[in-house]
């Protein structure tokens, strides 16, 4: 909306804040897509924390296991794969600047979800590091029923995947 670009992103966010205590869900998701729409690494922050509002703090600081049983259970709505070459995967990471204590991303690759984990862990092909820095583990039991498939599934479901863990408030790195 435009009344939202002439604030700066910590109004923007307070506004979206108070706009869903008071059950304005419209002008809080102006907000969140507000936030969105500026691409600054603190407005993106912003927006994934507004976007979790929702879910309360409790969710966002939970333990790694259920986190991890939120992450499964979104999972499991996606159909099997079935033929192709390709995979979806999910790392879990820890301690990212951003995000909660706790956070998830979301990857395709034409190898083996393993060999593409090696691959961020030495560096190679990673664009930012983002893996490197904070993963803690592949947690297959997420993916695993998922691959394989060709690749234009796995491009759209890397996305439907993260777009859909994000919605259960969880936060979500990757998923381009």
């Amino acid at each position: 909306m435009r009344l939202y670009r002439d604030l700066d992103s910590e109004r923007v966010y307070r506004t979206g804040v108070r706009a869903w205590e008071a059950g304005d869900r419209v002008a809080w998701g102006a907000c969140v897509e507000e936030l969105r729409r500026r691409r600054s690494a603190k407005a993106l922050e912003l927006a994934d924390r507004l976007r979790t509002h929702d879910v309360g703090g409790a969710l966002r600081r939970g333990s790694r296991e259920a986190l991890c049983d939120v992450a499964r259970r979104v999972a499991l709505g996606f159909p099997r794969g079935g033929r192709g070459r390709h995979a979806v995967y999910v790392v879990l990471l820890h301690g990212a600047p951003g995000s909660p204590e706790w956070g998830f991303y979301v990857g395709m690759t034409g190898r083996t979800p393993e060999a593409r984990y090696r691959e961020h862990l030495a560096g190679e092909r990673d664009g930012k590091g983002f893996v490197r820095d904070y993963a803690v583990e592949l947690l297959p039991d997420v993916y695993g029923h998922l691959n394989p498939m060709p690749l234009k599934d796995a491009e759209a479901r890397e996305y439907e995947l993260a777009e859909a863990l994000r919605a259960a408030g969880l936060f979500v790195r990757g998923g381009h």
